[in-house]
């Protein structure tokens, strides 16, 4: 038995085929870049400062890592374990203008803003620009 269609019909078949296949590219090329980032966390690390910039939106200069201590490890003299390990603290500081009054704000962490006192003459876009900054220390926790 054949079923006859009308152009009409046959062109929305059409359309809705292309639409799928577009989805479908989409979709691939957004897990493509997903399995990328991920795969560079994982292969470089959370505490880089090309992910903390991206992360927080601070600029790359204004981004500080210090070098984890290594003396916990087992390798370490004395050899053994030492029953320790070091754990990453991140700090991120966040200035901003209040647009309304140009007062100045401040964030620690993400937290509440807070208004903040500029001696007078200073401007507080300039500071705010400057206040930004990311910090990664590494805290020795005993196991």
């Amino acid at each position: 038995m054949q079923v006859l269609r009308s152009e009409g019909a046959q062109a929305l078949a059409k359309a809705v085929a292309s639409l799928i296949g577009l989805i479908a590219a989409v979709a691939m090329l957004y897990g493509i870049w997903y399995l990328i980032t991920i795969t560079a966390i994982f292969w470089f690390g959370y505490y880089t400062p090309w992910w903390l910039h991206s992360y927080s939106g601070v600029a790359a200069s204004h981004i500080t890592v210090f070098k984890k201590p290594h003396d916990c490890e087992y390798d370490t003299t004395p050899l053994g374990n030492k029953w320790c390990h070091y754990e990453p603290n991140l700090r991120i500081t966040l200035g901003a203008v209040d647009p309304d009054t140009e007062r100045p704000l401040v964030s620690y962490d993400y937290g509440p803003w807070q208004w903040i006192t500029l001696p007078p003459g200073s401007d507080p876009y300039e500071w705010a620009e400057q206040t930004d900054q990311v910090t990664v220390t590494w805290k020795r926790v005993e196991d």
